[in-house]
């Protein structure tokens, strides 16, 4: 699991991390604390594998989130389509210090272009995650979070973007 980690600064390294590994409606989903080691850069800290599952919250007693903690999801709300709640409910009530997203997100396309009008049914067939950016934006407004940066990054594969960017705060 190394996804530039070892790039981070002493500030971030002393930070707790929770990524999302994968998800899917049938298994449990891996949830990783990761606290990495890191010998070039003079931190000895763990990596401890979690299972938490972002539909039922099965396995949320084993996860340690605080205000230091960066929450990453990475292609694994995909698989939520639009029962993303749970896990949204359970971050707004953990309240994270950040929460990033890269994640495919239905709401960036542009349904007057020819490609990401393919990408759009491409994502709806495979019932991928949809509603979410709309969700947080009403949290916004409600003043409840800050999305603090959401970008498409015009990067993915030959279906889709999977890689659009969300990062977003819980407001005291």
């Amino acid at each position: 699991l190394d996804y530039n980690y070892n790039h981070s600064d002493k500030q971030i390294q002393k930070k707790n991390f929770i990524e999302h590994i994968r998800a899917s409606a049938k298994l449990d989903i891996p949830l990783v604390y990761i606290r990495k080691e890191n010998k070039n850069y003079g931190t000895a800290q763990k990596i401890e594998g979690k299972y938490f599952n972002m539909l039922t919250l099965e396995g949320k007693e084993n996860l340690q989130m605080c205000q230091d903690t960066a929450v990453i999801t990475i292609h694994s709300m995909e698989q939520l389509g639009n029962s993303f709640s749970p896990i949204l409910d359970y971050l707004l009530y953990k309240i994270p210090g950040i929460v990033f997203h890269l994640e495919p997100i239905l709401e960036f396309y542009d349904s007057g272009n020819d490609l990401d009008d393919l990408a759009i049914k491409y994502h709806k067939k495979k019932n991928y995650l949809n509603g979410y950016l709309p969700a947080l934006e009403e949290l916004e407004q409600k003043k409840m979070i800050k999305v603090i940066q959401k970008h498409r990054t015009h990067f993915g594969n030959l279906f889709e973007e999977q890689y659009s960017l969300i990062a977003w705060k819980p407001e005291p």
